[in-house]
């Protein structure tokens, strides 16, 4: 079969959005086929939280694929952040103590610092501050931002393990929508099982 990428990422974006998945965003990004001046293979993303599905829909010869990819987000931003606070901790200290200069600076160094950096992980973690890929790259603070506001719990993993599935079925149901138009038989449970060999070993 040669569907439409185009169509088919649609199709999967409405099936995405019957299921009314909390947090989640979709867009369409570009990834390189081979190096740098390779050409380019449009992907849908799916993005909830950390968590990332790189839906690929492309023909090959008289047919055509259609491969998903689960991975985290990462940032590059992480390095220049931490930059930035070994620079700036000094001058940031200070702008914040100079309007309450009446409160002694161990005072303000023992509660009220502390008390700014817990404000501001809450704001990060609930997605006021978008920056959280970021700061979970960052050396140290990245490291006590997920002990603190960023644990890994039942909660978390249920959730992210839903969020897969979901995906998983939406995509599924759009293979499947397909195959049924073109009088093709759809896959068995055995054969939708993923290939785990390692084909480039």
């Amino acid at each position: 079969m040669q569907e439409s990428p185009k169509e088919t990422y649609q199709s999967i974006k409405e099936a995405l959005k019957k299921r009314d998945l909390p947090d989640t965003f979709v867009t369409s990004i570009n990834l390189i086929e081979g190096g740098p001046l390779s050409a380019r293979r449009e992907y849908l993303r799916v993005w909830r939280n950390e968590h990332i599905f790189d839906i690929c829909v492309a023909h090959f010869g008289k047919g055509m694929f259609v491969s998903w990819w689960l991975t985290k987000a990462q940032s590059s931003k992480g390095l220049w952040i931490a930059i930035a606070v070994f620079f700036l901790r000094s001058h940031f200290i200070l702008l914040i103590y100079r309007p309450i200069w009446f409160i002694p600076r161990i005072i303000f160094r023992v509660i009220f610092l502390p008390l700014i950096f817990v404000i501001l992980g809450f704001l990060i973690r609930e997605g006021t501050i978008r920056i959280e890929d970021s700061i979970l790259e960052v050396p140290v603070l990245g490291a006590l931002y997920e002990r603190f506001f960023h644990p890994i719990t039942y909660f978390k993993i249920d959730t992210a393990l839903m969020f897969q599935e979901s995906v998983r079925l939406a995509v599924h149901e759009v293979i499947d929508e397909i195959t049924k138009s073109k009088g093709i038989r759809a896959l068995s449970e055995s054969e939708r099982a993923p290939i785990m060999n390692d084909l480039f070993k």
